[in-house]
């Protein structure tokens, strides 16, 4: 069998397929938890933001030729944390309680 000559591959296939069955548990585990509506449209909100963000990241470095894909990791880094600080806000306004969340 040729694909095994390339171990990479099969990492590479392997590590994105538990990557998405990770992200998807990780965001079934949250909308779960949510108690109210609109935490719960936030969930899915920035959760297609941030899948948009990270398929629109790989189709560039992809397609963009070779010295320049560098320089497109600050930018996605930077709109990555933003996204996610921002939902942290989100999440922790309403957690009216003030208790941690379980």
């Amino acid at each position: 069998m040729e694909i095994l000559t390339h171990p990479g591959f099969i990492g590479g296939i392997l590590g994105s397929i538990f990557g998405l069955i990770g992200g998807g548990f990780g965001i079934y585990c949250t909308l779960k938890r949510a108690q109210d509506a609109t935490l719960k449209k936030a969930i899915w909100i920035f959760s297609g933001l941030i899948v948009a963000l990270v398929g629109v990241f790989i189709t560039t470095t992809y397609l963009m030729p070779q010295p320049y894909k560098y320089f497109l990791f600050l930018p996605y880094l930077v709109v990555l944390f933003l996204l996610i600080f921002r939902f942290n806000k989100i999440y922790q306004k309403s957690n009216k309680s003030g208790e941690p969340s379980r």
